[in-house]
């Protein structure tokens, strides 16, 4: 078996990839890894890493960072600023930011992850993130119900953009406090047990007409789309802050995801953009198992 490797970043001073033990530069750096267990820290610049097989750790740190895990159980993080993450091959663990003790509001910027093949977790964070799992079962991690986001008149509410939902395979996670492993201000309410300690599947769902909804924790509206999240959860009885709702907005044409915040007030915290009807998402076949909170 090769051994653990440490590598940091060799300046390309604009003549190509560099590979090796060298001192760390806040440059523009590519790199290259072994085909061995790498720890990869780009530090500061718009780096590319590619990390090659074996498991590797590698952190992109601040700047405009590429970073490719390839082959192995990879876990990526872009760090700071707007990242491009791809998992490759086998299970990897892909972050836009520097990791589940990022605090909230500290890296707005707008990343995209891809986990490609295997069985990947996409932690979503701040920004408008894009994020895809490729195949195979993966799972998108929402740490925060309410992301942020860096607008030309200050911070706005920021929604992740969800290329390849598929409901059959997929899953979403949600962050509980006090439940499990909490990321840094995780702040979701807990939909599985609904005691705040121990998490779990929705233990309260409904999927269908918005009129024979009436409480339940989690919601999909099957049977008509609406101009904007407030519509619908309007369309519905019961609602209180906490519930999530998944319904096709007609204004955006894509299916959105809804955190309530109050009787008939919600937001958007994601788009599933390969639902392109209130028919796909009938067909998609949502159920309990597909929400998770941890």
């Amino acid at each position: 078996m090769a051994n653990s490797k440490s590598i940091s970043a060799a300046n390309n001073n604009g003549n190509g990839g560099t590979t090796g033990l060298t001192t760390p530069t806040d440059g523009n750096d590519r790199i290259d890894g072994t085909d061995g267990r790498d720890k990869i820290n780009a530090l500061t610049g718009d780096d590319w890493v590619q990390a090659g097989d074996g498991n590797d750790n590698v952190r992109g740190d601040a700047g405009f960072d590429v970073l490719y895990g390839e082959e192995g159980n990879d876990r990526l993080f872009g760090g700071t600023d707007i990242d491009f993450v791809y998992g490759g091959r086998d299970d990897d663990t892909l972050f836009g930011d520097s990791g589940f003790g990022t605090a909230k509001g500290s890296d707005l910027s707008s990343d995209v992850l891809q986990g490609d093949q295997g069985r990947d977790l996409l932690v979503l964070g701040d920004g408008n993130d894009v994020a895809s799992g490729g195949k195979a079962a993966d799972t998108f991690h929402f740490r925060w119900s309410d992301p942020s986001v860096d607008l030309a008149a200050g911070t706005g509410r920021a929604f992740t953009k969800i290329t390849d939902f598929d409901a059959k395979r997929d899953g979403f996670q949600f962050d509980v406090s006090g439940v499990g492993r909490d990321s840094a201000g995780a702040n979701f309410v807990d939909g599985g047990a609904g005691d705040g300690t121990a998490g779990g599947k929705a233990s309260s769902f409904f999927s269908g007409a918005a009129a024979d909804a009436n409480g339940q924790s989690v919601v999909v509206i099957t049977d008509q789309e609406f101009a904007t999240g407030l519509d619908a959860v309007a369309a519905i009885d019961g609602e209180a802050a906490g519930d999530l709702v998944l319904y096709y907005n007609s204004t955006v044409n894509t299916a959105s995801l809804l955190y309530v915040d109050g009787e008939d007030a919600a937001h958007s915290i994601a788009r599933l953009t390969n639902i392109d009807s209130v028919q796909d998402l009938a067909n998609a076949g949502f159920g309990a198992n597909d929400f998770e909170f941890v």
